[in-house]
């Protein structure tokens, strides 16, 4: 049986989105980036919604 695993980001404000996004790039370490990688490397297939998929698409 496959597993899924969950990951959301949100901030304490409730909202992430516009000019504020990029600030959160100040806060992504070693460990955050590391962390990230794991859960993609477990993972077999990943559902995103659109707007992500859009932005993963252009890399």
């Amino acid at each position: 049986m496959r597993k899924i695993i969950e990951y959301t980001l949100v901030s304490a404000d409730g909202v992430f989105t516009g000019a504020g996004i990029s600030a959160f790039s100040n806060y992504r370490d070693d460990a955050y980036m590391q962390d990230g990688l794991e859960q993609a490397l477990m993972c077999d297939a990943m559902l995103m919604g659109r707007n992500t998929y859009e932005g993963f698409a252009k890399i």
